[in-house]
């Protein structure tokens, strides 16, 4: 019928649409290229003996860098433990014209010093405006209407899909100079001139988390998986993009910071399922004595954590009461049970809790808000 021949119609045009894409990147391919240059090195020898000597020839290339990229994942050893394995890659892309066939590959922070010059300050005036001459504009340019144009945003790109931890890999040599560091790669890696990224990875290493949770129920019911790690490898963690895993499933990514060796960096690995959270305002009444011309209104929430999982847990719950910004509407917290572990001049407070197996734990707190009665307010529930 009619619906099997539209379907049949939109599949034959998904094909079509793959192929017009693949067509198009193999041109954009070809156009790219560039012819291959040739170059001739003439090296000069004074030999003050006899003998025989390998000469070494590096040179600096364009369109050619790379960039850190790391696999975090959690995971649990035999015993019940967890632990963060990373693989820490580097991810290299080349366009110089020449394909690296079999090299032994280096990476570094450094960066080549070829044919720079110290910038030169130039002076730095400061002026009142001057009177702009305004041309003499003639009847015809005067009829003329004016047309503005506003930039378009660029479409952000897709991001690129997760690349899993290769098995039993070699660890790359570090050599650290103080201002940057070197990676060795272990092997040889092939590198074509196209552009495209390629992957290699440089370390793998372990390091023991700190595990505990994150709340913040007035925007979501979700609960956050959160390990702080010691970077205690021999390297810093240069910033890049990482991509996250429980075990062997991809959970989303995120972008590390630069880490020295012996800092702590944060990760959120995650929401948990197995611990719950609820957030419900318990009470709202309008104050009716009188305070001179003053309206008070009385707020109180509750917020019900429960854990489901086979041990005790840590939760860092997050919440907050309204912040007057007129000087005539005042806000007080008037009870919370238990007492927040942190409270900022913002009204933003912090719980730290202890959550039993199986049970059920309550926060409860209470606020006044107070202002003119002939005054309108917004933002309050």
């Amino acid at each position: 019928g009619l619906r099997t021949a539209v379907r049949d119609l939109d599949s034959r045009l998904r094909i079509l649409n793959r192929q017009i894409d693949k067509l198009q990147k193999e041109l954009k391919a070809v156009q790219s290229a560039r012819p291959r240059q040739r170059y001739q090195a003439v090296i000069d020898v004074e030999a003050t003996a006899d003998g025989s000597f390998q000469p070494v020839v590096s040179y600096v290339v364009n369109h050619a860098g790379w960039k850190p990229l790391y696999d975090v994942r959690l995971q649990k050893d035999e015993a019940g433990r967890a632990f963060v394995e990373v693989g820490y890659m580097a991810q290299v892309t080349q366009d110089s014209g020449q394909d690296w066939d079999a090299v032994k590959l280096a990476v570094s922070t450094a960066r080549p010093a070829i044919n720079q010059r110290l910038p030169k300050l130039h002076p730095w005036y400061v002026d009142v405006p001057r009177p702009i001459r305004q041309p003499e504009r003639s009847r015809s340019q005067a009829k003329l209407a004016t047309v503005s144009m506003s930039p378009v945003a660029p479409e952000s790109m897709p991001s690129p899909a997760p690349m899993a931890v290769d098995a039993d890999i070699a660890q790359a040599a570090v050599e650290d100079s103080g201002s940057s560091v070197r990676f060795v790669v272990p092997g040889t890696t092939t590198i074509p001139s196209d552009g495209s990224p390629h992957k290699s990875t440089m370390q793998h290493f372990r390091l023991e988390p700190k595990l505990d949770y994150l709340a913040v129920p007035k925007h979501t019911d979700a609960v956050f998986r959160r390990a702080t790690v010691v970077n205690e490898s021999r390297t810093p963690l240069l910033a890049g993009a990482a991509n996250l895993f429980v075990a062997d499933e991809f959970i989303g990514r995120t972008k590390l910071e630069f880490t020295p060796v012996n800092d702590e960096v944060e990760l959120l690995l995650g929401v948990e399922d197995r611990i719950t959270v609820e957030r419900e305002l318990t009470r709202r009444d309008v104050d009716k004595r009188l305070f001179g011309d003053n309206r008070r209104l009385r707020y109180a929430y509750k917020v019900t954590l429960k854990n489901l999982l086979e041990t005790a847990v840590s939760v860092e719950l997050h919440d907050q009461i309204p912040v007057g910004r007129h000087e005539q509407i005042k806000i007080k917290l008037e009870k919370a049970v238990p007492e927040p572990t942190e409270q900022t001049d913002l009204n933003l407070m912090e719980w730290h809790l202890t959550l039993p197996v199986n049970e059920e734990v309550a926060v409860h707190y209470e606020f006044m808000v107070e202002y003119p009665r002939s005054m309108q307010v917004m933002g309050l529930p």
